[in-house]
Order: structure tokens, then C-alpha cells, then sequence
């Protein structure tokens, strides 16, 4: 049986590279031998390294069959619980590459089960065997916190990590040690804490130096260098990329190689740096063309990627098909979603509208993240506008607006709301865009409305106390108990949110979706409820706008041509402050025409103040002179719509806060005061009783 022995041994070194087609084969002949010359426990160990071989390949169903004989020929030949743990830790392997999480989750926990009670059998009378199922144990935990990871439920992820590295810890298991820091430190990354994620990379970088544990010290040196691109710190990444790439070569692993010389042209794409990406592109390509069932296919992907930004369509096009391919074959579902994206953008470049949203739309139906999915519907939405679509158009914008109202709404962080709010403001711009579109067709007024509406959706996602602004909150107890009610349901939608993602049945996903659209339709309602309950005002002026403010109602009442004032309002737009006067009776909003800053406040309070003495008030010529350096000081008040003065401005989101006046009203007198005010100057939203949020929209 030396032949056999040789065969594996060979077929072993085979996978280590990631030939999968030549273990194979040889697995192929050392089946042959060992069902002649083997016991049934040799053949369950052949299929089962057909059937790991085949999952690599990306032949699940032939894989199944495999790991299923193998497990067959095991019970009969009086295999090991271990040895059958580890078959069916390899289904659960199978699963994942071909991305089905739950069975590859329900997988690995069965293996759990056997491997515990197989430690506890064996506590007494074969002791020799713990650290074996221990060191099992903890490489099934650190895999079930993997597909944790890839289903974002962090805590589960996270939990099975570290009870994975505790076992590996009390079993002084270096390299498992290692693969559960490693793993940790991927939680922490996607979470968004890249602080703690290098962290836990840099002490395990001291470990592996320590230990001489090569491998993993490659695997780590590549994360880090993952970590940094993903960072934009092009500077680091490349280091890390290059200390991993010297260490691939040493050891001869063409699989990093191949990848790590991919990723630096990628950060030379990325740069513009089409010379030193075709470089590190070609290389990759020529190591990758040994491993072609592996990684090759992301080679093709960014050679593409280097010819549409080239503007060479045609080769780009030819690449990405030749990927998608690649991407099929081995079901690479996130390659795959990421070649139909680009070559639905070339058919759009080219002015292929339908062909675009083909392929748009076949990257939807693999698309189960709800970011990705908000940006393909909106690129489908586009598509449909330019081929004057419009009825298209509306569907595909209206899902991606309703998707990314659940997203924001589900998200707790207030930061991360305001990024997705950010990166997706082209979707209401596009709304808006289009609202304004159909209004031109059918000179329906509702449609002029709903541009509007669009923007106001801001109203509930950035509420006054909430905003990083100089304003300090008051308390309101009814705002308070709204509030917590508030975060109670986003809960409740968070949770509808990941079951809705979990399951698989069609009909019990429309209950989901049902049940998710009536929680957030009570969210807004409480959210209106805020503003219609709470007496006191939400935020107030800095206290130095606040006495400045009123003295300067009071002078201007007695001195100015304008003496139908109803108020002043406070404007704060990028730090840069301004105060606009109302004029009721000839409906307009005169600004000061200077910014409202330190000095000029400084100055205004003095002419005000010496207005006030009355030795200057007696002397006609001083108080004509005082007047007059009044108006110099803040400027001439000229008339300007608050419109004409926001398409001006750069800003993400203008505050504006009323002036006091307002406070000493009931609210419903303020509700209709505001209502006026609103209708007055053509307002695109007031969200509460004492606070404006305008957005600036198309």
C-alpha cells in the first residue's frame, strides 16, 4: 500500500496549491487501489477527499454524494466519531463555498454535538483523545462564528470566535489561536472598529513570529493589508502586501501569490497608475494561469476593470464575460454579482439601455445585501429614465427609496445613518428629478408635491436632538417617551429586518416584508407625534445670539422702514451663521447682507447699546449718525428669497431656528404661525415647532 500512501501524499500537496483538477485525479487512483486492497475506513477516507476536492471545484452535488459514501463506508469499517466529525465538519465547508450559509451552519453545529459528547465519553477512558477534540471543537467554533459573520449577525460571530480561541488557549493550539484572532479581527473590521480589529492582528503577528508559524503569518500580513486598502491608506496596505507577497514566494504559495499581486494592481487601479497596474496585473495573471481553478477569475475581473477605464470597452467586456464564467463555474457569488454589475455599466456607457438593465437586474436576483441592492435599483432606475422609461424609472427608485428607508431606520448608529444618507442623496435627487419629469407631461401639481416630499424624508431620520449642532437640547418629557418608544420599534424592525434575510420561504417573506412596513408606518407616527406634543422648545439659541437677537428686535421695531416684522430667524449653514428679517405684509425675506459673525455682532451691540442712552437718543444728528452706522455694520437689508440663498450655499443640511417670539406661544398657535411661514416663503420642510431642517435638493 506504499503506492496509496504516496498518492495521498501527493494529492495533499496538490490542494495545499490549489490544483484541484490534478488532486483529483490522483484521488481518482488511489480510489482504485484502496477498494481493491483497502479497509472500508481507507475508502470513507478517499471519498471524503473527493468530496472536499469537489467542493473546491465547485461541484456541490457530486461533493454530497461523496462526503455521504464516505460517511457510509466509516459506520461500516467502525470509524472514529472524530474521523466522522470531521466529514461532517467538511459538508459544512462544502456549504459555505457554495454560499449556503444555514445548511453550512446547521452542518458545523451537528459536528459540535458529536465532537462535545464524544469528549465526554472520553474523559475517562481514552484521555489521550481530549486535546484532539478539543483542538476539533474549536476549529467547528471558529467556523460556525465565520458563517455568523457572513449572515451580519456580529454578536453570534463574535461569541463563537472567542469561545473558539479559549479552547485553543487551553489546548496551547498556536495555529488555531491564530485563525480565531484572525477571525475576531474580521468581526471588529466589518463592525466598522478597525482599531481593535489591527489590534488583535498585530499580537498575532507576535505570536506567529514567536511560534514560526509561516502560514498564518501570511494570512494575517494579507488581512492587515485588507484592512488598510479598505481604509484608502494605499502607503500601508502596500507594505503589508509586500511583506505577505515575500513570504507567499518563500513558501511557494501560488494561491497568495496570485492574490496578493492582484491586490496591488487593484491599489494601482485605484490610483490611476495604469503602468504599475498592468504590471502587478500580468504577473498575477501568469501565476494565476497555473491555479485556474482558483482566484483566476479576479485576475480577469480587474484586467477588465483596467480596460474600461481605458475606455476599451470591447477587451473590458471580453474579460468580464470570461470571469462571470469563471465565477459560475466556481460559484462565486459575490464575483459573480460584481461582473454582471460592470458589464451592465459598459452596455449603459454605450447607450444600450435594455441590455443594461438586463444584467442589472440579474445582479439583483443575487444581490441579498440591502446597500448593494439600493445601489443596482437606483442604476436601473437611471437606465429606464435615459431610455425615457418613466413609469420604469418611478418603480425602480421608489424600491430603492422604501429599501433605504428600512436600512436607515433599522441602522442604530447615528453616524452610519448619516453616511447612508450621504452616499445614497443622488436616489431622492433622482425622485425628485423625475417627479419634476412626470409634472412636465401631465402638469399634475401632486407631482411638484411629491419632489418636495421626497426631501422631507430627512424630517425622521435627523431630528433636532440628535444633530451634531452648537444648539443645546431641552428637556421635553414627551419628546423622551417618544423617543423611547421610538428606539423600541427600530428594534423590533432590526429584528423583522435580519429574519427577513434569514428565510427562505417565499410567503412567509411577504408576512416579514408585511410586518416590517407596519412597524416603520408606526415609527413615523410617533415621530410626527414628537413634534405635535412637546410644549418647550426642542433646541434654543446659543445664549449670545439669544440677548443679541432680542435688542436687536427691539431698535429695529423703533428705527426701521419695515414695520411689519413678525420675526427674525437664525441661520446656520456649515458654521457659517446669517439672520434673515420678515416682512409679512410684502411676503418677503430680507437678509442682512453681512454673515453673522463675532466682530459684526460685537459692533451691532455696541451701536445698539449707545441707541439706547438717552443723551444720544435727544441728540438728533448722533442718533441719525448712530443709525446709519447701524445699517453699515450688519449692512444694507436687501431683499432675498430664502430660495435664491440656498441653491448658493454649499451645505449638507440648514438649520433654522425662529426667534424667541415664538416661544411664548401655545403650540397650536405656533403650528399655524409656522404653517404661514412655510407657505409664505415656499419652505421645503418644518419639522418641528422651533426648528427648520431644509436639505438642498435638485
Amino acid at each position: 500500500m506504499k503506492v496509496y500512501k504516496d498518492l495521498i501524499n501527493n494529492g495533499e500537496k496538490y490542494e495545499q496549491n490549489y490544483r484541484w483538477e490534478q488532486a483529483y485525479n490522483i484521488y481518482l487512483n488511489a480510489e482504485k487501489i484502496v477498494k481493491k486492497y483497502g479497509s472500508k475506513n481507507e475508502i470513507g477516507n478517499i471519498y471524503y477527499r473527493k468530496g472536499r476536492v469537489l467542493a473546491w471545484k465547485g461541484n456541490l452535488k457530486e461533493a454530497l454524494i461523496a462526503f455521504k459514501e464516505s460517511l457510509k463506508f466509516l459506520k461500516k469499517g467502525g470509524g472514529t466519531q472524530l474521523q466522522i466529525a470531521e466529514v461532517k465538519g467538511a459538508i459544512g465547508d462544502a456549504y459555505k463555498i457554495s454560499g449556503i450559509m444555514n445548511d453550512a451552519l446547521e452542518a458545523y453545529q451537528d459536528t459540535l454535538k458529536i465532537l462535545r459528547a464524544e469528549k465526554e465519553r472520553v474523559v475517562y477512558t481514552h484521555s489521550h483523545l481530549t486535546s484532539q477534540i478539543l483542538e476539533a471543537i474549536a476549529k467547528q467554533l471558529n467556523n460556525v462564528g465565520e458563517v455568523y459573520l457572513s449572515l451580519n449577525n456580529w454578536d453570534k460571530a463574535l461569541e463563537n470566535s472567542r469561545e473558539s480561541l479559549k479552547v485553543a488557549l487551553d489546548t496551547k493550539t498556536t495555529s488555531i489561536i491564530l485563525k480565531a484572532k484572525l477571525a475576531i479581527s474580521r468581526i471588529y473590521s466589518e463592525k466598522g472598529d478597525k482599531v481593535t480589529s489591527l489590534e488583535y492582528l498585530m499580537k498575532s503577528i507576535e505570536i506567529a513570529k514567536k511560534e514560526k508559524d509561516e502560514g498564518n503569518l501570511l494570512n494575517i500580513f494579507l488581512e492587515v493589508g485588507n484592512i488598510y486598502k479598505n481604509e484608502d491608506n494605499s502607503k500601508l496596505a502596500l507594505n503589508f502586501y509586500r511583506k505577505g507577497l515575500k513570504l507567499a514566494e518563500k513558501l511557494e504559495n501560488k494561491q497568495k501569490i496570485t492574490i496578493i499581486l492582484d491586490k496591488i494592481g487593484d491599489i494601482y487601479l485605484s490610483k490611476k497608475n495604469k503602468k504599475k497596474a498592468l504590471e502587478f496585473l500580468e504577473r498575477s495573471y501568469a501565476a494565476g494561469n497555473e491555479i485556474k481553478q482558483y482566484y483566476f477569475e479576479y485576475i480577469l475581473y480587474h484586467m477588465g476593470v483596467l480596460h474600461y477605464l481605458n475606455k476599451n470597452y470591447d477587451d473590458a467586456y471580453e474579460n468580464f464575460q470570461e470571469s462571470l464564467r469563471y465565477a459560475k463555474k466556481t460559484n462565486n457569488k459575490r464575483l459573480h454579482i460584481n461582473c454582471l454589475i460592470r458589464i451592465g455599466n459598459i452596455w449603459k456607457v454605450k447607450e444600450n439601455f435594455d441590455d443594461s438593465i438586463y444584467y442589472h437586474k440579474k445582479a439583483l436576483e443575487l444581490i441579498r445585501n440591502k446597500e448593494r441592492k439600493i445601489e443596482i435599483l437606483n442604476k436601473i432606475g437611471v437606465s429606464n429614465l435615459l431610455s425615457n422609461n418613466l413609469m420604469g424609472a418611478n418603480d425602480c427608485f421608489l424600491e430603492s427609496f422604501n429599501e433605504l428607508r428600512i436600512l436607515i431606520l433599522t441602522e442604530p448608529n447615528f453616524d452610519k445613518k448619516k453616511q447612508l444618507i450621504k452616499k445614497f442623496s443622488s436616489i431622492l435627487q433622482n425622485l425628485s428629478t423625475l417627479k419634476c419629469s412626470l409634472y412636465e407631461k401631465s402638469k399634475n401639481t401632486e407631482m411638484l408635491k411629491e419632489a418636495i416630499g421626497f426631501s422631507e424624508f430627512l424630517k425622521s431620520q435627523t431630528m433636532p436632538n440628535k444633530l451634531k449642532s452648537n444648539f443645546g437640547p431641552i428637556e421635553c418629557p414627551a419628546l423622551k417617551n417618544n423617543q423611547d418608544k421610538i428606539n423600541e420599534k427600530c428594534l423590533e424592525l432590526k429584528k423583522l429586518s435580519e429574519k427577513y434575510q434569514l428565510e427562505q420561504n417565499n410567503k412567509a417573506k411577504e408576512k416579514l416584508l408585511d410586518q416590517m412596513v407596519y412597524t416603520q408606518k408606526e415609527i413615523f407616527q410617533l415621530e410626527e407625534v414628537i413634534w405635535e406634543s412637546c410644549n418647550v422648545p426642542v433646541e434654543s439659541f446659543p445664549q449670545s445670539v439669544q440677548k443679541f437677537i432680542d435688542r436687536l428686535f427691539q431698535v429695529t421695531t423703533s428705527i426701521s422702514e419695515l414695520p411689519a416684522i413678525l420675526d427674525f430667524v437664525y441661520v446656520k449653514s456649515l458654521n457659517l451663521s446669517h439672520i434673515f428679517v420678515i416682512d409679512i405684509k410684502k411676503k418677503e425675506l430680507n437678509l442682512f447682507s453681512k454673515q453673522l459673525n463675532v466682530r459684526t455682532i460685537n459692533t451691532i451691540k455696541n451701536n445698539l447699546k449707545q441707541l439706547q442712552d438717552p443723551k444720544i437718543k435727544e441728540n438728533q444728528i448722533k442718533f441719525n449718525k448712530l443709525k446709519a452706522s447701524l445699517n453699515n455694520s450688519w449692512g444694507k437689508i436687501v431683499p432675498k428669497s430664502l430660495t435664491s440663498f440656498i441653491i448658493k450655499q454649499n451645505y449638507d443640511s440648514l438649520y433654522i431656528i425662529s426667534h424667541s417670539f415664538f416661544n411664548q406661544l401655545s403650540w397650536e398657535k405656533m403650528l399655524l404661525k409656522k404653517q404661514k411661514l412655510k407657505n409664505l416663503f415656499n419652505l421645503h420642510g418644518i419639522y418641528s415647532l422651533y426648528y427648520i431642517i431644509l436639505k438642498k435638493t435638485v
